[in-house]
């Protein structure tokens, strides 16, 4: 997650705290992850939700330090066993472009929530090819976006500008990757992220947000 996004979804929550009691973070990688490496997501989003009052909870198909639901999302018996749990709201930020089955995903996104509960949605409109382990090469618009949530109604959409990759990685990281060009054949989902992180390293990404309520 880009402190970009990080950042509108700290807004979108403010506005709308009195609606989010318990929610949900879908993919939510370690704690590690959330603190350490980006900790602009804890920093604009979690710990806010914490000092207002509201539970997170947070979900992603391994079982790691900082996850406290392991579930696959595209399994309809382990969503089904989680949605009993009554929850009023959920963040699924740079997933969608990651799964074999995005009408599924998103189907089974709903199923976590009850009626008037709210989905926060982030994922790539302007954007390089990342396997995380697969890109499905999603870039929807907003409105192309919300079209896998027939039973959801718009509340706040917006499309961010993200910095481009050369301005927000470190010198290190940026000499590891040209070395990296180097080295084809080892891992090459990995080569490929790193070729194309390579080619946008001056151009300006841009990233879909989205605000559904379920009707």
């Amino acid at each position: 997650m880009h402190i970009e996004e990080a950042i509108w979804i700290n807004t979108v929550i403010k506005k709308r705290s009195y609606q989010i009691n318990k929610l949900l973070n879908i993919g939510s990688s370690t704690l590690e992850f959330r603190t350490v490496l980006q900790p602009h997501i804890d920093k604009y989003i979690f710990k806010f939700l914490k000092n207002n009052g509201a539970e997170a909870f947070h979900l992603d198909l391994k079982k790691d330090s900082g996850v406290d639901i392991q579930c696959d999302i595209l399994d309809e018996d382990q969503v089904s066993n989680i949605s009993k749990d009554n929850y009023d709201s959920l963040i699924c930020s740079n997933l969608l472009e990651h799964v074999d089955d995005i009408p599924k995903t998103c189907n089974n996104l709903t199923n976590f929530i009850g009626k008037k509960g709210l989905i926060i949605l982030t994922v790539p409109y302007v954007y390089p090819k990342h396997n995380d382990p697969i890109d499905n090469l999603l870039r929807p618009t907003p409105k192309e976006l919300s079209n896998f949530f027939p039973n959801c109604k718009i509340i706040e959409e917006k499309i961010l500008d993200i910095k481009p990759i050369f301005f927000t990685n470190s010198f290190f990281k940026l000499m590891k990757s040209f070395i990296r060009l180097f080295l084809p054949f080892f891992r090459l989902k990995g080569y490929e992220t790193n070729f194309w992180s390579i080619v946008w390293l001056f151009k300006k990404r841009k990233v879909t947000c989205l605000l559904l309520e379920k009707n």
